[in-house]
């Protein structure tokens, strides 16, 4: 945002202020070097392997959720490349890069478009908003059209899933959209609870894991924990490997 808000000021676009001064660009920079250096610590990262299996912990050192913030533009994954003895990579989970198509922008210049390369194989730790069979039902009784998309396949552009779809579903179902206002259930949230993260409190803020079976699985008195531990098996056993 820093960066933004001082090109924006380059094109007398600023919606607010604008001419910015000197000492105020560098505070921008101060602020931007702050917040990066405050990303950075923001949790942990420990590896341990044990022949072809590497057992990764992830601890959250914050006080709230990892990662957090805004649901829809936030989430964190698992980078791990495997090498083998030489120091020749064999193997990456968690690759981000293209994905095989582009888009254009206003002036009809083509971009590559990137993101995670393997949606399914990694390790993300995000929050999923979304609508359930009986709310989208109450949406299409108050005017929203039966074709309204409430989400995209990301090679294709086609609709996985319309407002109509999901009010024939069972009762019960759910499906996570990009309709941030109009949502009303939490259909998935792996995000790292912070210390001291009970079960009760959470419950009370509509702040619970989902499901709520995760990190140690408390119950009602309990607190969960603020760590996160899984594995990953190299499909070359006997190289040597290293986490990155």
């Amino acid at each position: 945002m820093p960066d933004a808000i001082k090109y924006m000021n380059t094109k007398g676009t600023l919606r607010l202020g604008g001419n910015l001064t000197q000492l105020q660009k560098d505070a921008l920079d101060a602020g931007k070097i702050r917040a990066t250096d405050m990303i950075k610590s923001a949790g942990t990262v420990s590896a341990s392997q044990q022949g072809g299996v590497l057992s990764v912990r992830v601890t959250n050192l914050m006080t709230h959720k990892l990662i957090s913030g805004y649901p829809e533009g936030r989430r964190a994954w698992l980078n791990v490349k495997w090498f083998d003895a030489g120091g020749g990579l064999v193997k990456e989970d968690g690759a981000y890069g293209n994905i095989g198509r582009s888009v254009s922008d206003n002036a009809g210049v083509s971009w590559p478009v990137q993101s995670l390369l393997d949606l399914h194989g990694t390790v993300v730790y995000e929050a999923k908003p979304g609508m359930d069979q009986g709310w989208a039902s109450q949406l299409l009784a108050l005017g929203y059209p039966a074709s309204l998309a409430l989400g995209y396949d990301r090679m294709t552009d086609a609709p996985d899933m319309t407002l109509g779809e999901l009010a024939a579903e069972p009762a019960g179902s759910q499906h996570h959209t990009f309709h941030f206002v109009l949502n009303n259930v939490m259909t998935a949230d792996n995000r790292v609870p912070p210390y001291g993260f009970t079960y009760d409190e959470a419950r009370r803020r509509n702040a619970l894991p989902v499901p709520a079976t995760q990190f140690g699985n408390p119950g009602p008195g309990g607190t969960f924990n603020y760590w996160t531990s899984g594995r990953s098996r190299s499909r070359s056993a006997p190289y040597g490997r290293r986490f990155a």
